[in-house]
């Protein structure tokens, strides 16, 4: 209802005149024109407003005060810099509060730049400072300005009046069901009363203008209708005024500010135009008159709704399956043997059939026909309306894609929705699928192997010699200019291959299966290098077949946790990359991360901050890795260590201590105990063997000292020296025995027996000969006849000295005697005769037992009968003391003289013996010497 005119005036009039004495409490108002424009300016409702000031009276103010009517409201205390704009400069924000002895509301606005005079003002406060305009409509309000200078008030402007609106509806909704063309439809209509829209049961009213085309029953109580759940029966009326406006008297009071939804049911008959296109709705209410447009509801024709269509096999030339998926309109339904119309793109040819072809629609079998590019399914059962619908053709129905890779619009109706619904569907160039790769590390800024895989569209005759593939890297995976020489691997082939920018195209060459899978595999030699920062890549791939690109996998490429050695000695101390003297130590640093380690194939232990991992003797490759906190473990770091802290061992052929040669020029020979890379002695390289033998030839002087030294390969080093002693004389050799006469023996073994004047190395016939000192001896095996006997004494300087005699072995024993002396030989043996022999008258006598014994015969002395006794083999001699009868073998002999016994010694004559035994004796009268020669002594 509206206030009377008059009063309105006298609460305008109260506003000014309260304005008035609100401004001269303090200053005086000064000439100059202010206005005032909210926005929007409805009651109550949260607005921005804009002042202006035709110029600015005063210089170098700082801060603005604003005061607004009493019945204005704030949402907030304080306000942030950009909500206060003045002059086109931010504010640095401010409070807002009402003055308790006014209620008005007052605005502190501080200043970024102080204001000069004589400029006009312009400020700008936004919605969202929280001004609410004044509640009541009126066309009254001023606001006033004041202006500060260092806190203190200067003066204040009075503006121009302003009008508040009354409030209108806000946050107006409609909603159509179904929103279809010609169809019975629930409507429904929501929206918000404004400050001023409080609503009165049976007194006020919703007003809806429907637009033209809507149909509106001329009966309008038929029941149904309510507002905010409340039956509007009885209440519900068509306005005499506007045809297609409906008026509803509210059934309860209806607050100002408050949510009223008015739904009118299908069954009360609105039917939505017969033509789609978008409608709207006007709403307004008899408190606030303002009428409000709802947003535009799209009535669709008689159509299927969420088409979707999806090829089973959406490559160019394949022969193909199709799917379709929509829902039938609000009115859609279909009784069974209705048709769905399938409108084929422009591009496919219709299939060929023979007859009817099989199909489905939900599940059930169907029948087809194809009649001017349309496919008709016949409907197998009933389908209610907004039934969802699956409508699909198998590959054998016989539709083929076209060559040429595009989007094709695919068009289905039925017969009960008519407006024809168009969906596309892509068919694709044929493309590899299955494509996946891998890197040998995810670690970032790193040479890698990768692996690719895929499976090409044709696999029973892909890859055929001279075809590509093309393999495209994210740019964050950098490729080399040029890769490295082969390696690129086709399943296991060798391949040849060039990069492309981010691509690396490899031409396929002879000899590779086509097994379904073809596997690329680029080694680290290429050159293809991780990501350097962290991020996720893929790659794609193609052939010469399969132009478009097939997308595999993304890796995750990422920071890993790095292990830094710390190795001392840093370098390896010896040679060729070996270490000596000390075994190297080695720290393991990686920040924040845990770190393991391990020595050649050992299980990797945990390493402790700060120790030192000791590297043995001998060839090791120490690893380690790093696990951050995270758990993300790092790429195992490998440094390999040849530690050699053995020094070769070198001993010289022949030598332990001084070195005696014969000659100034001497080859020297030995061992070392290991390959060496060098061999010295006083300088001179040395020939070192395979087999770690050495020889070397140097020049010397007697007393000099020889240098030796050797390296090996580590570079360990050994020396030692040695005084050389210059020797030119060969050792005397002096034979010894057995006889130093004798040059017959009658036996196999003939024991040799020298002295030499010097330590030497003594052979006999290249037969050592054992030191018995002083004598050298060895027993060597005779020959039948002549043997040479040769005695070798080799010195420590290699001086040689020789002695050689012959010795014959004969079966003949030869004894040899000499008249009055003790000594004979036997053979080659020297005996001793316990008394020499004599001579008595022309005969010669020796000792019974030496004669017998050496003639080989076995001799019995009868002392009482003083008779001798002689016996070898079947010979059987018998003499008497002092008796020149003998018996042999029986017979008795004349002797020339008999046998006698001197100095308590049996004495035979020699010759007689010998004979009995079949012996030959001769005598030298020069030297009184006897030889007694018996053969076949043995």
């Amino acid at each position: 209802m509206n206030r009377p005119y008059w009063l309105r005036q006298m609460v305008c009039i109260v506003l000014i005149a309260a304005f008035v004495l609100a401004g001269t409490a303090s200053a005086r108002a000064v000439s100059v024109l202010c206005s005032v424009t909210p926005a929007p300016a409805t009651a109550s409702t949260p607005a921005a407003y804009t002042l202006r000031v035709s110029t600015n009276p005063y210089d170098r103010v700082d801060q603005l005060r604003i005061k607004f009517p009493f019945d204005t409201e704030f949402t907030a205390g304080s306000f942030a810099p950009p909500m206060v704009v003045v002059n086109g400069v931010q504010s640095r924000g401010g409070q807002i509060q009402k003055v308790a002895t006014t209620n008005w509301i007052q605005m502190d606005i501080l200043l970024s730049e102080r204001l000069s005079a004589g400029t006009p003002l312009t400020i700008v406060i936004a919605r969202e400072a929280g001004i609410l305009n004044p509640l009541s409509p009126r066309s009254c309000y001023r606001l006033i300005v004041s202006f500060f200078r260092d806190g203190s008030e200067i003066n204040w402007v009075e503006s121009d009046l302003y009008a508040i609106t009354p409030s209108a509806i806000s946050n107006v909704n409609a909603a159509i069901d179904p929103a279809v063309a010609g169809a019975a439809a629930d409507v429904q209509v929501s929206f918000q009363t404004g400050s001023n829209g409080r609503l009165k049961t049976g007194q006020d009213s919703v007003n809806i203008a429907f637009p033209s085309g809507f149909s509106i029953p001329q009966a309008l109580n038929l029941g149904g209708v309510t507002l905010n759940g409340v039956s509007c029966e009885g209440g519900v009326f068509r306005d005499n005024t506007s045809t297609n406006t409906v008026l509803v008297y509210v059934p309860v009071d209806i607050p100002a500010g408050s949510l009223v939804v008015v739904r009118i049911p299908a069954k009360v008959g609105f039917k939505s135009p017969a033509v789609a296109g978008p409608v709207i709705l006007t709403v307004h209410t008899t408190t606030e008159v303002t009428p409000v447009d709802a947003p535009a509801v799209q009535i669709r024709g008689r159509e299927v709704s969420g088409l979707t269509v999806q090829l089973t096999v959406p490559v160019a030339g394949s022969r193909t399956g199709l799917e379709l998926h929509f829902g039938l309109s609000a009115v859609g339904r279909l009784t069974q043997g209705q048709l769905v119309h399938v409108r084929l793109p422009i591009g496919y040819a219709a299939p060929v059939l023979s007859g009817m072809a099989s199909a489905t629609v939900n599940g059930t079998a169907t029948s087809a026909i194809t009649t001017a590019g349309v496919i008709d399914a016949v409907v197998p059962t009933y389908l209610p309306d907004r039934a969802a619908v699956d409508l699909v053709f198998p590959v054998d129905f016989g539709i083929v894609n076209p060559v040429v890779p595009t989007g094709y619009a695919w068009t289905v109706w039925t017969d009960s929705d008519t407006a024809p619904i168009v969906s596309m569907a892509l068919v694709q160039a044929p493309s590899a699928s299955g494509a996946a790769f891998a890197s040998s590390t995810r670690a970032i800024g790193r040479d890698a192997a990768w692996t690719v895989t895929f499976t090409p569209s044709s696999p029973s005759t892909f890859p055929s010699a001279g075809e590509v593939v093309t393999i495209t890297f994210d740019e964050a995976i950098l490729v080399p200019a040029q890769l490295g020489a082969g390696s690129v691997m086709i399943n296991d082939v060798p391949a040849g291959a060039a990069a492309q920018g981010t691509a690396v195209v490899v031409t396929m060459p002879a000899g590779v299966a086509s097994t379904g899978i073809v596997t690329v595999k680029m080694s680290e030699q290429a050159g293809i290098r991780t990501p350097a920062v962290p991020i996720s890549a893929s790659a794609r791939v193609a052939t010469t077949r399969d132009s478009t690109p097939a997308s595999t996998n993304e890796l995750a490429f990422k920071a890993m946790p790095v292990v830094t050695m710390i190795v001392t000695p840093d370098v390896p101390n010896g040679l060729s990359g070996r270490y000596i003297v000390n075994k190297p130590v080695v720290q393991l640093v990686s920040d924040n991360a845990s770190i393991f380690y391990r020595i050649d194939d050992t299980s990797y232990l945990r390493y402790e901050s700060g120790i030192q991992v000791s590297i043995p003797e001998g060839s090791h490759t120490l690893a380690a890795y790093a696990v951050a906190s995270d758990g993300t473990e790092g790429e195992p770091v490998m440094r390999s260590f040849v530690v050699d802290l053995t020094r070769p061992t070198m001993s010289l052929d022949g030598y332990t201590g001084d070195i005696l040669v014969r000659s100034p020029q001497v080859t020297l020979t030995g061992t070392v105990s290991e390959p060496v890379e060098l061999v010295q002695v006083n300088g001179v390289p040395a020939s070192v063997a395979q087999d770690n033998r050495f020889s070397v030839t140097v020049s010397v002087g007697d007393g000099q000292a020889l240098v030796c030294y050797t390296r090996d390969l580590a570079g360990n080093v050994t020396n030692f020296v040695r005084t050389v002693r210059l020797d030119s004389v060969p050792p005397v050799i002096t034979k010894a025995g057995p006889s130093m006469t004798s040059s017959t023996v009658h036996a196999e073994q003939y024991e040799v027996r020298v002295t030499v004047n010097e330590a030497s190395t003594v052979t006999v016939n290249g037969q050592p000969m054992t030191q018995a000192s002083p004598e050298y001896v060895a027993t060597i095996a005779l020959q039948k006849g002549v043997n040479e006997v040769t005695v070798r004494a080799v010195d420590a300087a290699g001086n040689e000295g020789l002695l050689s005699w012959s010795i014959t072995w004969t079966d003949t024993l030869t004894i040899s005697l000499t008249a009055n002396t003790t000594t004979a030989m036997v053979g080659n043996e020297q005996r001793s005769l316990d008394a020499p022999p004599i001579i008595v008258n022309g005969v010669t006598f020796v000792p019974l037992r030496f004669i017998g014994e050496a003639l080989g015969a076995e001799v019995t002395w009868s002392p009482a009968l003083q008779v001798v006794f002689l016996v070898k083999s079947s010979s059987r001699v018998q003499l008497s003391v002092g008796s020149k009868l003998a018996i042999i073998d029986g017979r008795i002999t004349q002797l020339l003289e008999a046998p006698r016994i001197q100095n308590g010694r049996t004495m035979v004559p020699l010759r007689f013996i010998s004979e009995a035994f079949g012996a030959d004796v001769t005598w030298d009268q020069a030297t009184k010497a006897v030889t007694v020669s018996l053969a076949d002594a043995t």
